[in-house]
């Protein structure tokens, strides 16, 4: 292989990680430092434009502790917006840590309300226990109608105790 092409080909695999390094990652990330208080919608608002970008590039980046991508996810709910949704509506899907999984579902029914409602119904279907209580719970966060009906069907039909207990928790809630 000739040098120019070698240096080619070793420059592109950088461009992945060139990508993550937006002008609002270091901001950013400080603001998902925080262990016990979580960023509000204020402090991210105080950075501009491009933070729910940033958010969804720090999410996807593998380099990054699983803490602080979890962070991302969950401070998604801050901008609902369809890009938004549809990285958090993926990623309950299919991200890689289960705890990922959980904070989309989580994201998606506090930033996005009964928009979420049918995503999130059909996550009660999951295998992952785990994340159908987080679904259970971010049904009932969305205040939804439809997603007392929903959770009132799934009542009678789950059989798993710490997801029964979820839903009569959100019932009891909304």
């Amino acid at each position: 292989m000739s040098n120019p092409l070698r240096a080619a080909l070793v420059g592109l695999l950088w461009l992945p990680a060139l990508s993550y390094a937006g002008p609002l990652r270091d901001d950013v990330l400080e603001l998902l430092n925080g262990y016990e208080d979580a960023p509000t919608a204020t402090d991210f608002a105080k950075l501009g434009d491009g933070v729910s970008a940033e958010l969804m590039e720090i999410a996807d980046d593998h380099g990054v502790a699983s803490s602080r991508r979890s962070r991302a996810i969950s401070a998604l709910q801050h901008y609902p917006q369809p890009t938004v949704r549809g990285f958090l509506e993926s990623h309950l899907d299919q991200a890689d840590k289960g705890i990922l999984r959980r904070k989309a579902a989580m994201a998606l029914g506090a930033g996005f309300g009964a928009e979420a409602v049918p995503k999130l119904t059909g996550a009660l279907d999951d295998d992952d226990t785990l994340v159908r209580v987080a679904v259970v719970q971010a049904l009932g966060m969305t205040q939804a109608p439809e997603a007392r009906e929903v959770l009132e069907a799934r009542l009678e039909n789950e059989q798993v105790e710490s997801v029964r207990t979820a839903i009569a928790k959100a019932l009891e809630a909304k």
